[in-house]
């Protein structure tokens, strides 16, 4: 998956919003020169064990809402497993910012379906969403096309999610 879609975008510096301990990161960060990939979330003690694993990484405390990075920071902008626990109301404004920040390419890998969908998590209501990110994105953000498209299963480390990887028109 990450050969792959690396091969396609080749970018020089890459952005994670949601990056935890970096566990996507691991597969991004080898090779790339020190502050140019960068992981952000909201989890300080993530973030500390992030820089432990990953010291090459720039691990940045921040809200997806607000990004502290300016317009077209990234060759690449990405989520994996992070806009299903957007709030439906701050969820286009969370698209909204990893497109500013990058330069050419947004990908994101998240749970679908058809019709926004509403799943239990962890015993919580309101935290978990599934929908059609990628219909979602084209429609929020216009100056984005879908470059590729696939699924990735537990197989190749994940749960089932689909993938979107779309660039800057």
């Amino acid at each position: 998956f990450w050969g792959r879609l690396l091969a396609t975008a080749a970018p020089q510096a890459v952005l994670e919003v949601g990056c935890n301990i970096g566990e996507n990161l691991r597969w991004v960060a080898p090779g790339r020169p020190q502050g140019a990939v960068t992981g952000i979330d909201i989890n300080q003690k993530a973030l500390v064990e992030l820089r432990r694993r990953l010291p090459n990484v720039a691990g940045v405390r921040a809200s997806a809402r607000q990004l502290p990075f300016g317009d077209g920071t990234f060759d690449l902008t990405y989520t994996v497993g992070v806009l299903i626990h957007q709030s439906p109301e701050s969820l286009t404004d969370v698209m909204r910012e990893l497109v500013r920040c990058s330069r050419r390419f947004v990908l994101c890998a998240e749970y679908f379906a058809e019709q926004p969908t509403e799943i239990p998590y962890r015993g919580q209501t309101g935290a978990l969403f599934k929908r059609d990110f990628g219909g979602l994105y084209q429609q929020t953000c216009p100056e984005l096309v879908l470059r590729e498209r696939g699924w990735v299963g537990v197989d190749d480390g994940f749960d089932d999610c689909t993938w979107w990887l779309f660039e800057k028109a």
